[in-house]
């Protein structure tokens, strides 16, 4: 062979080798980056509904604080998603027997805030309301802060789908208005033709009185709407003062109603059920507005 062809067929191979191992260079690095690229974008790409199944995943198989994780998620996107509110307080395994007030605390808070926004839904109402009955049991003998003032708010306010109710005070108190507006006019007919007066209109007037107590009672459950209220979480002190030093005044239970009248720092000025008030720590008390706040975080009684 002569030596130019030799000289060749060497700078050729040569070429060929720098070529393949500047492919192999170029290729590694998105090799080793491809297993990682589809966990992250999979994180990322996630929507509410999957968070969601995967919580319920999660609950069905009692790992509750990967389904408390998946609520929580839901619920920082969508904070009145019905299904997250009743499945996060079920998390909490309140289920379970000789479960304690602390415990019931948090689902209680829960089911809460979800019938502020949706008075009427079956599944968290049925759940409330059996949660609450546990708590009346195991309050009675650690002086029970529930009294006849509260059930009447609970089966009144609470329940009270408040467009229906608006609308419904509205129909009869036009219906009723309308026929009584009716038979004053008849009457004014029959005094001018000197006929016998109508008689008084009692059903008209019954659906008159009728229409003015539903708008009473839909005024009083907007008006109830508007007060922030909020559901202890752990067993504390209540306080004269915004301060950890201050006179103590009584021992709250956890799951404890209260509404908050004021803030201080990490203080709230709260009132109880019986009218009483005092100051307690923010992080023991749950916003009933608010289904995210301090639900993962550890309480401290």
């Amino acid at each position: 062979m002569r030596p130019h062809r030799i000289v060749a067929a060497m700078i050729l191979i040569l070429t060929l080798c720098l070529f393949v191992d500047t492919g192999f260079a170029q290729q590694s690095p998105e090799t080793s980056a491809t297993p990682q690229a589809p966990a992250s974008t999979s994180v990322a790409l996630l929507s509410t509904s999957e968070i969601f199944a995967a919580g319920v995943t999660a609950l069905k198989a009692r790992r509750y604080s990967e389904a408390q994780q998946a609520f929580a998620s839901v619920l920082n996107e969508e904070p009145r998603h019905p299904g997250a509110l009743l499945n996060l307080g079920l998390s909490f395994d309140p289920l379970q027997k000789d479960v304690g007030l602390l415990q019931l605390a948090k689902p209680y808070a829960i089911w809460q805030a979800g019938l502020s926004w949706h008075p009427r839904h079956p599944q968290i109402l049925e759940a409330w309301t059996w949660v609450r009955e546990q708590i009346q049991q195991r309050s009675r003998a650690q002086q029970s802060t529930f009294d006849l003032g509260e059930t009447l708010h609970d089966q009144v306010f609470v329940s009270l789908p408040l467009g229906a109710a608006t609308f419904v005070a509205i129909l009869l108190v036009t219906i009723g208005a309308g026929l009584i507006m009716t038979f004053i006019a008849r009457r004014r007919q029959a005094r001018e033709s000197e006929s016998p007066a109508p008689p008084w209109p009692w059903a008209a007037a019954l659906i008159l009185s009728l229409g003015l107590v539903m708008c009473a009672l839909s005024f009083g459950a907007w008006v109830d709407r508007q007060v922030t209220r909020a559901v202890l979480i752990a067993e504390i002190e209540l306080r004269a003062a915004p301060e950890p030093t201050a006179p103590e005044l009584l021992k709250l239970n956890p799951a404890t109603r209260v509404q908050v009248l004021e803030s201080k720092g990490e203080w709230r000025r709260v009132a109880l059920p019986g009218g009483r008030g005092g100051w307690v720590p923010a992080a023991t008390i749950f916003l009933a507005g608010d289904p995210a706040q301090k639900l993962l975080a550890p309480t401290q009684p």
